[in-house]
Order: structure tokens, then sequence, then C-alpha cells
């Protein structure tokens, strides 16, 4: 699988694409016009895109907090991709970039209906730690 995808931090120029592929992935927040552009001008390390041989394929979004945590921001697999562990595959490179820049823990907070990315989440070794209304909150010490 892992020959199929190529993973990169994403570019100002893959902003467009990704906003598309965000579009059909369950919602985690709203996004504003140059949401991406940005992410990826600030944060190229953890806004990673997994190329297919068709185009993209998914991303991760992650961030660090003032507090020296890191974050899962988002992840989106394009349902022509899924079941085939890109999701999986942009998570172990996130958590593995997280740990080498010395994180103590990752964290996110997922919409409750959104099971693809909890049980991703789970598998990835994430824990419930609280629920604050809709969402349910994760992490996993590294």
């Amino acid at each position: 699988m892992s020959s199929e995808y190529l993973l990169r931090e994403a570019g100002e120029e893959d902003a467009g694409e990704v906003e598309v592929l965000a579009r059909l992935c369950q919602p985690l927040r709203a996004s504003v016009k140059g949401t991406y552009e940005y992410l990826a001008i600030c944060f190229p390390r953890y806004f990673l895109v997994a190329l297919g041989p068709a185009g993209m394929a998914g991303f991760v979004v992650g961030l660090p907090s003032l507090s020296g945590e890191a974050w899962i921001y988002q992840i989106c697999v394009h349902p022509d991709h899924r079941r085939r562990r890109v999701g999986e595959l942009l998570m172990e490179e996130e958590l593995r970039r997280f740990r080498s820049d010395r994180f103590p823990r990752v964290r996110a907070r997922v919409l409750e209906t959104n099971q693809p990315s909890l049980s991703l989440m789970r598998k990835m070794g994430l824990r419930e730690t609280g629920r604050k209304g809709e969402w349910v909150e994760l992490q996993r010490e590294l």
C-alpha cells in the first residue's frame, strides 16, 4: 500500500485541492477562504498530503499549541481511497514528526458523529479523555 501513495508536506499551491477534498469529508470546523494556504505556510512540517496515482488521496493538519502539546486539527481521506490505509499512513508520519520534535502528547477533538475519524484515532492509540458538548476529546502520550 505505502508504495501506492507518496506523502509530502503541503504547499501553498495545494490549498485549492485540499479545500475541495475537505468538502468530501465530515467537517470538523468551517473553513474560511485562505485557511489551508495559511496552514501550509505556517505549519508545513505538520500539514501532510498523501498523493495517489490519480491525485490527492488525503491530508492531515497537525498544530503545535502554546501549552507544548501537539494537536490533530483535521484529517481527511478521499472516499475513493478509504480502506486503503491512507489515514493510517498520514497519522503514522504525523505522530513520528511530533515524537521527533519532542512533543509529550498529541490531542484531538472529534465530533461524536464522526465515527471514521474516532475509529482511526483509537486505532492510532489515542484514548478518550472527556467530552465537550458534541466533541470527543482524545489524547496519546508520545
